[in-house]
């Protein structure tokens, strides 16, 4: 937990386009994100939109559920438009989360959920139904040298 420093925050709503998918396992994860990557590129580019930051995922579950996972690929965009197909346009609400930044290996991006898991459990705070990674630096080449927001949504015990 020391290489980790965990805030508390209320992340900003914001207008994504969205891939929605359930992944069977984990082990998988790359391969749905590739499709889903691939869907909102081409949407994204046939509507002339503009992506405002990162990949990222939105997960609809505990980070504990290795299987059956329902999770958002999406991107920021920069003006609503009419979903088409499986990319959906809507806007992410405003949410209380608790923060980390990792930096490393994205092999072991599992051992930041786990510091974040128990930084909530020292400091009072629950779960509440979901969380996102912000994927902020990632070269598929490299893998070593990844940057990963992971944000929690969480309340006060």
């Amino acid at each position: 937990m020391s290489n980790y420093s965990v805030q508390i925050k209320t992340t900003p709503s914001m207008l994504v386009a969205s891939y929605k998918m359930t992944i069977p396992t984990n082990e998988v994860v790359p391969d749905y994100f590739d499709k889903a990557h691939h869907a909102l590129h081409d949407f994204i580019a046939e509507n002339k939109l503009k992506i405002i930051g990162p990949f990222r995922s939105i997960w609809h579950q505990s980070p504990d559920v290795m299987e059956n996972e329902v999770v958002e690929g999406a991107f920021e965009i920069d003006r609503p438009i009419s979903s088409v197909g499986d990319v959906v346009v809507y806007k992410v609400p405003e949410i209380l989360v608790a923060s980390l930044i990792h930096r490393g290996d994205f092999e072991e991006l599992v051992l930041a959920h786990k510091a974040l898991q128990a930084w909530m459990d020292n400091n009072g705070y629950k779960f509440n139904g979901g969380y996102r990674e912000i994927y902020l630096k990632n070269d598929a080449k490299d893998m070593s040298n990844s940057e990963t927001e992971i944000q929690y949504y969480i309340t006060k015990i």
